[in-house]
C-alpha cells in the first residue's frame, strides 16, 4: 500500500497542478470562499459581542456601565480615598471620586452681597476641566455658578459664607442646570437637571464647586457626621464578551486578584455596610451579578446579558446565510473538480484502465487540488478576520473565536477535499467523458418547490413581530423569515433559468439570418446552456443578496429616522416658559407649537379623545421633516389650506381620526370651536402626531379668536440637538425636552437585525467573487473549442472584431442579464418585504422603502467590467493559442 502511493503518479500529484493556473486558481478561489463563509462566523460573533457592549456603555452613563463604590456615611472626607480599582484597572478607566452636601447656605460674610442661596456643595475630580470658565481669579478657593453669584452678589476674590465657613472665591462658572447633562456629569445629574413642577420649570439649587478639605470644614461646623463618597470607574473601550464577564467576577471577590480588592477577603464573598466604611458580616452567598447590582452599583451585568443575547440572536441569524455561502463554495469547487476531469482524462482514462478504482483517482485530484485548497484555505482566514476587523461591528476579536474559525477552516477544507473526490468519483462512473444527466430534473417542474418554500418564509415573514429589542430582551431574528430573500431569489432565478433554458432552442433557429457575433453567441449559448444558465443564476444570486440586504438596511433605518421624526415633531421639541423669548439663530429652521391636552370631539357619535396641535403654517415645513409618502398632497399645499381660515369652520387635519364634514370640538375650556377637515385625504403621519391618541392639527391664528390656551408652548427645532440645547442654555432660555429621536428606539435595540442584514451583505460580496469564479471556470473550460472554432472561422472571413463581438454578447447574456435579473429579483422581494418588518409598529408612518441605488449602480458596472475584461483575455487567449498545440494536448 504504501508503494502504492509512493507510486509516480501520487507522488508528484500535489505539485501537478501547477501547469494549469486556470483550474489552480479557481479551486484556490472556491476554497477561500468555503473557509471564509465558514471562519467568518465566529469572527463576526466576537465583534458583534464587543460592539454590542461598546453601544450600550455609549448609550448610557458611564458610571452605570462602569462600577461605582459607594459608601453613603463617609465620616472623613478630607483627604481622597486610595483607588479601589488598582486590581482591575486594565479593563477600566481612571477612577473618579465625588463626594457632597446639599442644601448648604450661601452667602456674603456680612450678608450685604444679596439674599442667602441654597447650594450644593460639590468635590470632584477633576470638575474645573468641564465647566465653562466666566472669570477665572487663579487662587485657591470655591467656585460659584454665575446664576449663586447673581443671586448673592459674590465675585471672584470675595469671601464667601459657606455653611458656616468662611472660604474665598477662587472663579466663577457657567452653571450647568439644564435639561442634559453630557457623560462626565451626568453622575450628578440629579443635582443639575431642570425639573418640571405642573406648568413651571424650576431649577436645581446651584452647585459650588469646592474641595475636600472645605467639605470636611463645613460637616464640623455644620455637624453633619457623614456625607456620601463615590468611587467610580469607567469600562475601557472594547471589552470583550469574557473580558466583561471576567471583570464581573473579580469584582466580585471571585477573580484571580480578589486579594488586591479592598472589600474582599477570605471566604464569603459579599458585603454588607457599617458606619465609616465597608466590613464583612453574615450575608447569605448570592451571585455575582446580584453581588454588582446591589453593592457596586453598576449596570455591568444587564450589559453583559444584553451583550450575550444580541450575540446569540445574530447567530441565528448569520449560520443559515453562511451554511448557504459555503453551499455555493462547495458548488465551485464541484465545477472545479468537473473542470479538472476534463484537462486529465486521457490521464484519468489511462490509469482507470490500469485497474484504479474511481475512489482511488477521486483521492488523487485531492492531492492535486490539496495545495491550492490549503492556499486558498489560509487567504479565507485571513480574508475573514480582515473583513471582520474593518466591515464588521467592531475591531476587537476574542482569541477562542480566531481558534474557533481554524477549526472551521479546516472542516471546511476537508469537506472541499471530499467534495472534489466524490465529483471525480461520479464522473468516472458515469460515462468517463460527460456529466450524467438527469432527465427527469429537466422534465418534472422542482421550480415550484422553491416557489412554496418562497411563500411560506413570506407569510412566516409577516409573523416574525416587532425586530426591535425591549430592556433585556433583543431582537428574535426568525430563520423562515431570514431565507425569505434567499428562498425568493433562488425560486425566481429558477423559474427564469427553466423559461431560458426553454426558449435557447427557438433563439437558436431564429438567430440563422442574425449578423456574426450574436448568431455566434446564441449558438454558443444554446450547446452549453447548462453552464450558461448556471452563470446566470450564480450572477443573479450574488447580486440579489447583495442588493436585498443593502436595500432592506437601507430601508429599515430610513424607517426607524422618519418614525423618530414624526414622534418628535423635528430633530429637537422642548417646552418654554409663555414668556420665554426665541433665541437668535433658529430663525428658517424653529417653529412654535401650542399643545391642547383635553381636547374631546364626537365624529360618529362616540366621543373620542385627541390632542389638538397648533402650529404656524408659514414656519412648520421649515422646521419638520416630512415625506412624500405621509399624504396624497405635499406639505405646502396641506399648510396652505390650513392657513386659509375664513368666516366658517377651522379647517384642520385629522391623524387617526376620520372626520364627516363639521365636527363640534370641546377643548378643556369647555368652548366649542367649529372644526371641518382639509380638502385632503387623511394623512397617513404627519409631523408632532401623538401614538396613543388621535391628533388634530389646526392653525394657531385660527384659533386666537375662541380664546383657546394650550397646556404647552414647545418649540421644533431642526439641527443637531446637542448644537439646539447648547445654544438655548447659552441664551439663558429654561427650556424642557419633551421628546428625544432617542424615544423611539436606541440603537443597541435594532442592531440585532441590522448586523444580520450586514453579514449578509459582506457574504453577497463574497457571493460575487463566486460569479466571478464562475466566469474564469467557464472561459476557461471551453478554451479547447473556442480556439479550434476561432481558427476554422477565421479561414472563413470572420474578423478579430466579430469574434470580440461575439464574445462579448456571450458573456454580456449571461454575468449581464444574470446581474440584472438578480437586481431585479432583489427590488421586488424588498418590496415584498419591507412592509412586514415594522421596527416601531405603534408609530407611524408605515414602511418605508428605500432602495440602495448606489449599491445597485455599482452592481451594473461591476457585470459591465467583468463582461468588457472577460470578453477582452478570451479574445487575447484564443488569438495567441497554437490550434495544433490545443489539439495535441487535447486541452
Amino acid at each position: 500500500m504504501w508503494a502504492t502511493a509512493w507510486a509516480a503518479p501520487w507522488r508528484r500529484a500535489p505539485f501537478l497542478l501547477l501547469r494549469r493556473p486556470g483550474v489552480l486558481a479557481t479551486v484556490a478561489g472556491a476554497s477561500a470562499v468555503v473557509v471564509a463563509a465558514l471562519a467568518a462566523v465566529p469572527l463576526f460573533l466576537s465583534s458583534a459581542g464587543t460592539a454590542s457592549i461598546d453601544l450600550q456603555v455609549g448609550e448610557r452613563c458611564p458610571r452605570d456601565t462602569g462600577v461605582a463604590l459607594v459608601d453613603p456615611r463617609a465620616a472623613d472626607v478630607r483627604e481622597a480615598p486610595a483607588d479601589p480599582f488598582v486590581a482591575v484597572a486594565d479593563r477600566l478607566g481612571r477612577t473618579n471620586r465625588w463626594t457632597r452636601l446639599q442644601l448648604v447656605p450661601l452667602a456674603s460674610p456680612d450678608g450685604a452681597g444679596g439674599a442667602v442661596e441654597q447650594v450644593t456643595v460639590l468635590a470632584r475630580d477633576g470638575a474645573l476641566e468641564h465647566v465653562e470658565v466666566v472669570e477665572d481669579g487663579r487662587g485657591a478657593g470655591i467656585w460659584v455658578s454665575d446664576r449663586a453669584a447673581d443671586e448673592t452678589g459674590i465675585g471672584v476674590g470675595d469671601r464667601a459664607r459657606l455653611g458656616g465657613v468662611d472660604v474665598p472665591v477662587a472663579g466663577v462658572y457657567r452653571d450647568l442646570a439644564g435639561n442634559s447633562v453630557d457623560r462626565f456629569w451626568c453622575s450628578n445629574a440629579d443635582l443639575l437637571l431642570i425639573r418640571s413642577q405642573g406648568a413651571d420649570l424650576v431649577a436645581p439649587p446651584p452647585v459650588v464647586l469646592a474641595d475636600r478639605a472645605t467639605v470636611a470644614a463645613i460637616m464640623a461646623s455644620q455637624r453633619i457626621p457623614f456625607a456620601p463618597s463615590v468611587a467610580e470607574a469607567p469600562l475601557q473601550p472594547g471589552l470583550t464578551i469574557d473580558e466583561a464577564e471576567a471583570l464581573i467576577g473579580e469584582l466580585a471577590c471571585h477573580g484571580e486578584r480578589r486579594a488586591a480588592l479592598p472589600w474582599c477577603g477570605e471566604g464569603q464573598p459579599l458585603l454588607a455596610r457599617r458606619q465609616g466604611g465597608l466590613s464583612r458580616e453574615g450575608v447569605p452567598a448570592r451571585s455575582d451579578e446580584q453581588f454588582v447590582e446591589r453593592y457596586m452599583r453598576s449596570a455591568l451585568p444587564f450589559v453583559l446579558d444584553r451583550s450575550r443575547a444580541i450575540q446569540t440572536a445574530v447567530e441565528g441569524g448569520v449560520w443559515p446565510v453562511a451554511t448557504f455561502a459555503t453551499l455555493a463554495g462547495l458548488g465551485l469547487v464541484a465545477a472545479a473538480a468537473s473542470l479538472w476531469f476534463d484537462r486529465r482524462r486521457r490521464e484519468v482514462a489511462l490509469l482507470s484502465v490500469r485497474g484504479v478504482s474511481p475512489l482511488g483517482l477521486g483521492a488523487k485530484a485531492a492531492l492535486e487540488v490539496s495545495l491550492p485548497l490549503v492556499v486558498g484555505g489560509a487567504a479565507g482566514i485571513g480574508l475573514a478576520y480582515a473583513a471582520v476587523r474593518w466591515l464588521g461591528p467592531a475591531p476587537r476579536i476574542e482569541p477562542a473565536a480566531l481558534r474557533e474559525a481554524a477549526a472551521l477552516a479546516a472542516v471546511g477544507l476537508v469537506g472541499a477535499a471530499l467534495v472534489v473526490v466524490a465529483v471525480v468519483a461520479a464522473r468516472l462512473r458515469g460515462d468517463g467523458h460527460q456529466v450524467p444527466r438527469w432527465r427527469a430534473a429537466q422534465v418534472v417542474p422542482w421550480e415550484l418547490g422553491l416557489v412554496g418554500l418562497a411563500v411560506v418564509s413570506y407569510r412566516r415573514l409577516g409573523e416574525w413581530g416587532v425586530p426591535i429589542g425591549r430592556g433585556a430582551d433583543v431582537t428574535h431574528v426568525d430563520l423562515w423569515g431570514l431565507l425569505f430573500p434567499v428562498l425568493f431569489l433562488v425560486a425566481t432565478v429558477a423559474v427564469t433559468s427553466r423559461v431560458l433554458r426553454l426558449g435557447l432552442r427557438p433563439a437558436r433557429a431564429a438567430s440563422t439570418g442574425w449578423p456574426a457575433a450574436p448568431h455566434l453567441a446564441v449558438r454558443r449559448l444554446a450547446r452549453a446552456r447548462t453552464a450558461a444558465l448556471g452563470l446566470v443564476a450564480a450572477t443573479a444570486v450574488a447580486t440579489g443578496v447583495l442588493a436585498y440586504s443593502s436595500t432592506m438596511d437601507r430601508s429599515l433605518q430610513a424607517t426607524l429616522a422618519a418614525k423618530a421624526h414624526t414622534y418628535v415633531g423635528s430633530d429637537v421639541a422642548v417646552a418654554l416658559d409663555d414668556d420665554a423669548a426665541t433665541p437668535s439663530g433658529f430663525e428658517g429652521r424653529s417653529t412654535e407649537v401650542r399643545v391642547v391636552g383635553d381636547t374631546w370631539l364626537d365624529p360618529d357619535g362616540e366621543r373620542v379623545g385627541v390632542t389638538l396641535l397648533a402650529i404656524d403654517p408659514t414656519t412648520f415645513a421649515d422646521a419638520t421633516h416630512w415625506d412624500e409618502t405621509f399624504a396624497a398632497d405635499p406639505l405646502d399645499r396641506i399648510l396652505r389650506r390650513l392657513g386659509a381660515a375664513g368666516d366658517g369652520p377651522t379647517p384642520a387635519v385629522a391623524i387617526g381620526v376620520e372626520l364627516h364634514g363639521s365636527t363640534p370640538v370641546e377643548t378643556g375650556s369647555g368652548r366649542a370651536v367649529e372644526l371641518t377637515v382639509a380638502p385632503v385625504s387623511d394623512p397617513e403621519a404627519f409631523p408632532g402626531m401623538k401614538r396613543a391618541k388621535p391628533t388634530l392639527v389646526v392653525d394657531a391664528a385660527a384659533l386666537a379668536g375662541h380664546d383657546v390656551v394650550g397646556d404647552r408652548r414647545e418649540l421644533w427645532v431642526r439641527g443637531e440637538r446637542a448644537d439646539v440645547l447648547a445654544s438655548l442654555q447659552r441664551a439663558g432660555v429654561a427650556f424642557h425636552e419633551t421628546r428625544a429621536l432617542g424615544d423611539v428606539a436606541d440603537r443597541s435595540s435594532f442592531v440585532t437585525v441590522s448586523w444580520t442584514f450586514g453579514f449578509m451583505r459582506s457574504l453577497g460580496l463574497a457571493a460575487g467573487a463566486l460569479a466571478l469564479g464562475g466566469v474564469a471556470v467557464h472561459l476557461d473550460a471551453r478554451r479547447r473549442e473556442r480556439v479550434l472554432a476561432y481558427a476554422f472561422l477565421r479561414r472563413m472571413g470572420l474578423s478579430e472584431q466579430q469574434h470580440r463581438r461575439a464574445l462579448l454578447v456571450e458573456l454580456a447574456a449571461t454575468v449581464l442579464v444574470g446581474c440584472v435579473l438578480g437586481l431585479a429579483a432583489a427590488v421586488a422581494g424588498a418590496w415584498l418585504a419591507h412592509g412586514r418588518i415594522d421596527p416601531v409598529p405603534h408609530i407611524a408612518p408605515a414602511p418605508l422603502l428605500r432602495p440602495a441605488v448606489g449599491v445597485l449602480l455599482a452592481c451594473l458596472v461591476a457585470a459591465v467590467v467583468v463582461v468588457v475584461l472577460g470578453a477582452w483575455i478570451a479574445q487575447r487567449r484564443a488569438g495567441r493559442d497554437d490550434p495544433v498545440e490545443v489539439l495535441r494536448a487535447g486541452a
